[in-house]
């Protein structure tokens, strides 16, 4: 069955190598750039899990969790100062493969 994600960032290159790493596994991706936005897809859509930058546009991702209560996982994803450091360490380290277990899961 595919898994629903949704992927609350405002950084488009990060969403789009983030998009590009789960091609080839059985996903539904949506995007939202903004609480704003995030809350109007969640209002006409189920998801499994949501992956969030900590901060976009409208406040703070973790407001979100009023929102899906129980019905999907948040994971709270942050760039730590550093983006390009860490988003090479993210796409190197193999994210997905090493997160594929945790979407079996739910």
């Amino acid at each position: 069955m595919c898994k629903k994600i949704l992927i609350v960032d405002d950084d488009l290159t990060f969403v789009n190598r983030l998009i590009n790493n789960f091609l080839g596994y059985d996903f539904s991706i949506s995007i939202a750039s903004s609480i704003s936005q995030a809350k109007s897809v969640l209002e006409r859509e189920e998801f499994d899990i949501i992956l969030a930058n900590r901060k976009v546009p409208g406040g703070e991702a973790i407001l979100l969790k009023e929102d899906i209560k129980n019905r999907a996982k948040l994971l709270l994803m942050s760039s730590l100062n550093d983006t390009t450091k860490n988003n090479r360490y993210i796409f190197k380290h193999d994210f997905i493969n090493n997160f594929k277990g945790y979407f079996q899961s739910v």
